[in-house]
């Protein structure tokens, strides 16, 4: 699972065995040299369904609704990081859908704990990744997850730099 993620952010990491997102396969959580980040969970699911109704839940947990707010703006909001939302059938078992509504699994948003600590958050395929700041800086914690390893060539549209591990660059 450690290959999902950028190799900046997949250092001193250790499993993660209690306390999950509801439903998750597993956790690994990882705590990277950078001073915008304390520490990084990521968490597997058996679909990407699975993992954006996940991430959707924690964000509608701080009272995040679906396309609102801006995160390159500093201001808490979430989402799609590709076409989807309103697309298909609420009817069709592999759409995802959130409170009546179709949406594309693939998302990134962002919010302030109750400290006031930023928290930025992303799926990306069957993983679900959480980012927790060490201020209050959303934008600059989100576009921290947006990075991309060097040489990396940019897809329209494409992930968060964060999920270009290893294991993704290898299969391209």
């Amino acid at each position: 699972m450690l290959g999902y993620l950028r190799a900046d952010a997949a250092s001193e990491c250790a499993p993660r065995r209690a306390d999950l997102p509801e439903g998750a396969l597993y956790g690994v959580e990882c705590q990277p040299a950078d001073p915008l980040v304390a520490r990084i969970g990521i968490y597997w699911f058996a679909s990407r369904n699975e993992a954006a109704n996940a991430y959707m839940a924690r964000m509608a947990s701080y009272g995040i609704d679906p396309n609102e707010g801006d995160c390159v703006r500093g201001t808490p909001g979430e989402t799609a990081w590709t076409p989807g939302d309103g697309e298909g059938s609420i009817d069709d078992p592999g759409v995802f859908t959130w409170e009546g509504s179709v949406l594309s699994p693939n998302r990134a948003g962002c919010f302030r704990d109750e400290n006031g600590t930023a928290n930025v958050r992303a799926t990306c395929d069957q993983a679900y990744i959480g980012v927790l700041g060490r201020g209050t800086d959303l934008a600059a914690l989100h576009d921290w997850i947006w990075v991309y390893p060097d040489g990396y060539e940019v897809g329209t549209p494409d992930s968060p730099g964060i999920c270009k591990g290893p294991t993704i660059l290898a299969r391209l």
